[in-house]
């Protein structure tokens, strides 16, 4: 786990004592939705949907963000934590995943992080171990969120979702959908990634997204990789014929030769977004 890293030297000394600041709860609820909790930055729900035929559930978790408070990506760069979601001792839960919606570049006190500067529902997806049966969730969440200090929240949920017959409100629907809407979408024509290699010396990944000729504004490139691995900000070299170069520096890489694996890169252009997976050795 990487820790929080504050965003300036005046935060140094309050983040010294996370234990007086941290948010812990443990909560019951009967509905598809459980209570807010609040921390100094945010407050925090989590919302299921029953499970379909085959067992899946759709769910979310909620993170309202207080005015200029930010929190983090998968990959959250220099500084931050990304959000850590366990499911010990869930009922008729097998596995759960967490979805991440495009971020944003942050600037934390000079130094670079990537995440969500206003509020963000991460897509939740349960699988059940027997499909057609009520499930309960235990999910243990810690996240950080920053501002003029940084606040590791840790807070721990019970959820019971029905077997049938949705019980979430209107609004708690509303926000699941949403959260799975606003997930990067599988690359098209017009907007896909092209390619993307190691260079020789290890030292850098060169990526080739192609983009769309009416998108706004520059586009931007986010990377996630295997343990062991760390990014520099991306930096956008040309666009030539439609097609965006972008050199990814890499900050830590394994030292075993031909270590490589899954690397996630999610691209921005406008308002559109995708994400597409590559093997890099």
């Amino acid at each position: 786990m990487k820790p929080i890293v504050p965003r300036s030297v005046r935060r140094i000394a309050l983040f010294a004592l996370p234990l007086a600041i941290l948010a812990q709860a443990s909560l019951s609820a009967k509905a598809a939705s459980t209570p807010w909790i609040d921390s100094e930055g945010a407050r925090i729900r989590i919302l299921a949907s029953p499970p379909d035929g085959a067992g899946n559930i759709r769910g979310a978790v909620q993170i309202d963000l207080k005015p200029g408070w930010v929190t983090y990506w998968r990959n959250p760069g220099e500084t931050g934590v990304p959000p850590q979601l366990a499911t010990d001792g869930s009922e008729n839960v097998k596995s759960a995943a967490l979805g991440f919606p495009p971020p944003v570049a942050l600037d934390e006190g000079g130094a670079p992080a990537i995440g969500y500067d206003s509020p963000v529902a991460l897509p939740l997806t349960l699988v059940q171990a027997t499909p057609g049966r009520a499930s309960r969730l235990d999910a243990h969440l810690f996240i950080g969120v920053c501002k003029e200090i940084c606040v590791p929240v840790k807070a721990d949920y019970t959820l019971d979702i029905p077997a049938s017959a949705p019980t979430q409100s209107s609004v708690a629907t509303m926000t699941i959908d949403e959260a799975y809407a606003g997930l990067p979408k599988a690359a098209g024509q017009d907007f896909s990634m092209v390619g993307a290699a190691l260079g020789p010396d290890r030292k850098t990944i060169k990526v080739e997204i192609r983009v769309p000729s009416a998108s706004a504004g520059k586009p931007s490139l986010f990377v996630d990789g295997p343990s062991g691995w760390s990014f520099a900000p991306s930096k956008l070299q040309a666009i030539e014929n439609g097609i965006a170069q972008f050199l990814v520096p890499l900050t830590g890489s394994p030292k075993e030769a031909g270590a490589g694996g899954r690397f996630v890169f999610v691209a921005r252009a406008g308002s559109r977004s995708i994400e597409a997976t590559r093997v890099l050795r």
